[in-house]
């Protein structure tokens, strides 16, 4: 049972020790960070398809909108300072927020604070249109979970489960 843990978890006896210790080993320092990395180009992305969006409005769309509706009193500089206006103030929201989450979560797992918690665990799939997730629940702690780690766990058997919950990520677990 804990071999099929270690593998869809992917940590080692050593990365086990401390967790147990209320450390990450460097390995899950790494994967953090990667975790950290890929939600930064994902706000990256954000960012880009929010000018685009707005460069779009403004010169493909606004410009046959005003020309065809001879009621609206505004001008296309007057859309253009709107949405200039509009995105920068998402923009710098955008950035901020980014940078101070990044800046707080990277702080958090170079510091450890790995917790513990011990039960009976409990899983479950949700499902929308678009997405499947994959949860656990040990003592009270929910986690969303890869789907190799959700078929690792056996609904209703006892588990002592390591995270980081500053990220919510499940770092390793034992079967008790």
């Amino acid at each position: 049972m804990n071999a099929i843990l270690h593998d869809a978890l992917q940590f080692t006896d050593a990365d086990l020790a401390l967790n147990r210790a209320g450390k990450l080993s460097s390995a899950q320092t790494r994967r953090i960070n990667k975790y950290l990395d890929t939600e930064l180009l994902s706000v990256a992305i954000g960012f880009i398809i929010l000018w685009v969006s707005i460069i779009g409005i403004r010169y493909f769309y606004m410009p046959d909108f005003i020309a065809s509706n001879p009621y609206v009193e505004i001008t296309i500089e007057d859309v253009q300072t709107y949405l200039l206006a509009f995105g920068g103030v998402v923009s710098v929201i955008m950035v901020l927020y980014t940078a101070w989450r990044q800046t707080r979560l990277r702080q958090l797992a170079s510091e450890g604070g790995v917790q513990m918690r011990a039960g009976v665990a409990k899983t479950w799939v949700e499902t929308s249109d678009s997405y499947i997730w994959h949860h656990l629940r040990v003592d009270g702690l929910d986690l969303r979970i890869a789907p190799q780690a959700y078929a690792a766990f056996q609904n209703g058997a006892p588990y002592r489960v390591y995270y980081l919950p500053a990220t919510r990520t499940l770092l390793s677990a034992e079967a008790l």
